[in-house]
Order: C-alpha cells, then structure tokens, then sequence
C-alpha cells in the first residue's frame, strides 16, 4: 500500500507540473484532488509497458458530471500515431473547440472539433445530438509511465476500457470504438461493428428511423414492397386463358370482314381433328353467344336475303361472307376459337353415326324433339315463335336419318376437277348441300320438322354453321385446283359479275375470291368408297340409278321448300349424277361397291 500511495504522489505531482506548463492552474489544481474525489485505478494496457492506467469510477465527480441534457464528450479520429492520438484523447486537454450544428435525417446533430492540442495531433469529437456544450477543464491523474488524463464521461462511455480489453501500442483494434459514435442514433452498439453503414446508405427511409435497422428495416421492406410490386402483373393474365363465359370484346353484325386480315389468320380444321381443348373452346363459345340473345340478328338476316343467298351462283359468297362474321362474333368471346367444318362425304353412307352428334360437339337427336344431350341441349330458338331447337332424325342409331344417304367424297371430286364448269358446280354443289339439311330436319317427318329443314330457320341449329363451313371448304378446294377467280352464272334472273354486290354486307362479290383470314386443313381422315373394279358406263348409270333415290330425293325436296325452279332442280341433278357416273365407272363410288358385292353373290 505504501508503494501505491506513493505511486498516487507521484502520478499527481507530475500532473500538477503538466498543468502548469501548459497555463492552466485550475487543471493542475483539479488533477491533484482527483484521487481523493474517489477515482479508481485498474490495469490496463499502454504503450507496451503495461502501467497502471486509471479508469473513471461509476459514480462521477460533481466536477467531471455533464451538463444537463447533454452528452458527454467522447474522443474520435485525430491523425497521428496510435500512441499520439491516444494520449491527445486521454488527456482532452482543455485547447479550444468549434462547434456548429447540422440535422441529418431529421436529427439536430452537434459536431464539435478540437483544435490542434500539442504532439502534432489532431483531435476530435463525435456528433452528438443535443445542445452545443462548452468544454471545461477536466480533473485528470497521471501514472508514472505516462501521463493520462480523465474526461470524465458517462460511465457508458468508454465500454472497451473493461480490463480484459489490452490495447496495445500496435493494436488496430481502437478505430473500433469509430463506427460506434457515429451511430448516435444508435442504442446498440453491438451492431454498428457489423457492416451497417451499406444498410443505412439505402435509400428506404424508413431504415433511418428504426434503432435498429438489422432487426426492424428488412420485415418492413418486404411488406411494403410486396403490395406495390404485385399489382397487376401475373394477376390479371389468369382470365383471359379460359374461354370466357360472357363477351370479352365490342361486337357487331358487319366487323368480322373488317377484322379479317393475314394478321388475324387462322386455319378451321376437320372435327376429327380437334383437340378436346379446341372443341370445348369452340362449343363453350358458340353456346354462349346463342344464349346471349344477339345471335337471333343472324337467323333474321338469313331469312331476310334468302333470295339472295340461295338459288344462284352468290350462293357461295353469301355464304362465306355469313360464316366470317359467326366466327369473328365467336372470336369477340374467345380469341383461340376456329370454327370447325364437318366434312359429311365421310359420314355418306350412315350420316345418323358420325361422331359429330357426339355429347361433347352437337349433341343427340330424338325426332321432333328438343336436343337431348351435350353443349347444346335445351337450346332456345326465337324464329318464327320462341321454341326449343328441334332435330327430325334418331342420333347415334344405324339408319337413324330413315336411310338418307349424303354425297361421297369421289363425287365430289368430280365436281371440283378441272371438267367441271363453275357454274355446274355451283349449282350441283348447292343442290348436293341440300340432303343434309333435310336429313337432319326430318327427311321421314309429316310434321314437327327441326329447325335445319327450313331455311328460315335452318341458323338455329349449331349444325348449320358446320355443315356450311365444309360447303365452303369445297369452294376452296376448287378454287385451288383452278382458277380463284373463277365466277359466272345467273342470280334469281339475270346474269352474275364478281363486281356484284353482296347484301347485307356490303362488299363485292371479288373479295371472297381471297380470304386473307381464313384457310381449311384437309381432314386426318379420308375415306372412299373404292371397289378396285372400274365398269361400263352404262352399267355406272344403272347402278346410279338404283342407288340415288335415298341421295336426290331429300335434295329435290330442300330444293323446292327453298323456292328453286323445277328446271334449275332438273340441271343440278344432271350435273350430280354425271359426276356419280364418273366416280362409279372408276370403282370409287358406293354404287361401284354394291355392283361388286352383287357380281360376288352370283
């Protein structure tokens, strides 16, 4: 004890001398009643010689003790060597300051500077939020290996100063204690050693005004971003992948020819060959604009133009104009829809089993009834009075249409080869179109006819569009073997022109030579009735014969309910029972067939 107390001595007598060189007696005066204002010496590090360093007690003296509202002054920076920077700031020799005030992020900050204070260092002081606080002379003590000041500060302020933290002379360690005051902000000090000053260089504003921004800034930053950034990105597609049950697009009778351009192309495919996605797109779509009411516009203007529409060569433009405009009202509901065809040639023989009366296309059929089943059943028809949609024939049954048969795919080929004038197509293809019509009207029916057998009323049945579509993909097969332009004929009376007219359209006849909009895949499925034995022509004609009553007869009757001239009826059978004739002298026509089956029976 007696070696401290002298140790005390000196330490204090050596201050005393420091003070008084440096002209401050009041200093001196304080360094000297330090140790019996109860500081406390511990061990500590120095410059390698490991004195006893003092350390402030946690009780300070009335002299040492901040002003209220203020904070105490802490050493930072200074230029120099360790040692150098770390005796200026020890000894926080009362030399002067400059102070000023500047806010950062909304916070009052004072930011003093010390001035050059002996040693050729420069010291300085943290920012501090508060009032600009004057310095005053502050008590300090020496040891007898180097002379060190107190500061006094807050018991807090010098949280490294603990015993078991040696500093050393070389120890890099120090600038340590740098980041913590620049965080004023702060409370925690543990966390400015970690790399926080890139965390509040963010631009969020509201990182600067949480105390800690490791804990609190990153859950608030993904709530707030998560809202604004999800909008409408990804939401918002989901609806329009699906067929919508409702108009998705502004329609009107007249804008399909308008919309159909190269850009807007699509090809119409066989109903065999739809996919399941592409058949109830089309189904879903066409159900939906029957229900919507605004399909009732299309079974009046065909019945209205009927005159126009049938009985002549603009029976093919009319037609074609009619189905861009159901199509592009369908495509208004669901961009992805095409309108199929049925190609019936290969259903000619039992017409009552072709897939298309399937419960996922068109639906069954029970004679003079409603439709039973699929997409369509009950459907509502408003002309001539407000009915359900009728079908004349048993569906799904072997001879379910009382033996009708429709024309076969060889016959048809006649009539779009290169012997075939237009005008014997034309009227032999729209008397060959008339069977199916009557067929699934009613072909044995006195009464209670369905909606296909009339032509009035023939648009209320979803197998209209259908079976017209593949009426017109005949054009156009003819028209790709021969000329497109290829156009001639009478129209009720009087001679046809490709400048003609169309109503209601109001386009000429010239632009349905090219469909920018539309093109026909030939179907997966192609079947014919080839026997492998060609014949005489005059045996072809007696089986032509035989065979055709169950195949003009129900044309013959569409041909007169639809108002056509007998001699007009006469000429197109003509022209369909050479093209038969033709098709059966080579074997590929159901009557070749049944001349082999009869010469293999005798």
């Amino acid at each position: 004890m007696a070696f401290f107390r002298s140790l005390v001595a000196a330490t204090a007598f050596i201050g005393a001398v420091a003070a008084a060189a440096d002209g401050s007696p009041a200093a001196a005066a304080a360094s000297v009643a330090a140790p019996a204002a109860g500081r406390q010496f511990t061990k500590g590090d120095g410059d390698g010689r490991r004195p006893f360093f003092f350390r402030p007690s946690t009780k300070p003296t009335p002299s040492a003790s901040p002003k209220p509202n203020e904070t105490p002054m802490s050493c930072w920076g200074g230029t120099g060597s360790g040692a150098a920077r770390r005796y200026c700031c020890l000894m926080a020799r009362p030399c002067g300051e400059t102070c000023d005030t500047v806010t950062k992020r909304n916070v009052p900050v004072k930011r003093c500077v010390l001035k050059t204070c002996g040693r050729r260092v420069q010291c300085g002081m943290k920012e501090t939020p508060g009032p600009v606080r004057t310095l005053e002379p502050r008590p300090y003590v020496t040891s007898t290996a180097r002379p060190t000041a107190s500061r006094t500060p807050a018991p807090t302020a010098r949280p490294t100063a603990t015993p078991t933290a040696r500093p050393t002379a070389t120890r890099t360690a120090a600038p340590t204690a740098r980041p913590t005051p620049t965080r004023t902000a702060r409370p925690t000090p543990t966390r400015t050693a970690r790399p926080t000053p890139t965390r509040t260089a963010r631009p969020t504003p509201t990182r600067t005004a949480r105390p800690t921004p490791t804990r609190t800034a990153r859950p608030t930053a993904s709530p707030t971003a998560t809202p604004t950034a999800r909008p409408t990105a990804t939401r918002t597609a989901a609806p329009t992948a699906s067929p919508s049950p409702s108009p998705t697009a502004a329609w009107t009778f007249g804008d399909g020819w308008g919309r159909c351009t190269a850009a807007n192309s699509r090809v119409r495919k066989e109903i065999r060959d739809l996919s399941a996605t592409e058949r109830t797109a089309f189904t879903t779509a066409l159900r939906t604009f029957y229900d919507s009411g605004a399909f009732d516009n299309f079974t009046t203007i065909h019945s209205a133009n009927a005159a126009e529409a049938h009985g002549g060569s603009a029976f093919l433009p009319w037609h074609r104009y009619f189905l861009i405009e159901l199509e592009d009202a369908l495509r208004s509901i669901d961009p992805s829809v095409v309108l199929p065809y049925w190609d019936w040639s290969l259903d000619a023989a039992d017409p009552a089993v072709s897939p298309v009366w399937s419960t996922n296309l068109l639906g069954g059929a029970t004679p003079g009834a409603c439709i039973p089943d699929g997409p369509f059943a009950n459907l509502q028809a408003a002309q001539p009075t407000p009915h359900c949609v009728r079908r004349g024939f048993t569906a799904r049954t072997t001879n379910g249409m009382a033996g009708v048969r429709f024309e076969e795919p060889s016959v048809i080929d006649q009539l779009t080869g290169p012997t075939t004038s237009f005008v014997d197509f034309v009227e032999g293809w729209e008397f060959a179109h008339g069977g199916p019509h009557v067929a699934i009207g009613g072909a044995d029916l006195s009464s209670n006819f369905g909606d296909m057998f009339f032509i009035s009323q023939s648009p209320q049945d979803p197998a209209f569009f259908l079976h017209h579509a593949y009426v017109d993909k005949v054009w156009a097969d003819r028209q790709a073997r021969n000329s497109p332009t290829d156009y001639a004929g009478t129209q009720n009376g009087r001679t046809v022109a490709a400048s003609d007219n169309v109503p209601p359209f109001g386009q000429p006849v010239s632009l349905t030579f090219s469909v920018p909009c539309v093109s026909y895949a030939s179907p997966r499925t192609r079947r014919t009735m080839r026997s492998g034995r060609r014949v005489a022509r005059a045996t072809a004609e007696l089986a032509v014969a035989t065979e055709g009553t169950s195949k003009l007869s129900p044309m013959e009757q569409f041909a007169r309910a639809s108002g056509v001239s007998e001699a007009r009826i006469e000429a197109a059978k003509a022209v369909l029972v050479a093209a038969d004739v033709s098709a059966t002298q080579q074997g590929l026509s159901l009557a070749a067939a049944s001349l082999t089956a009869d010469a293999a029976s005798t």
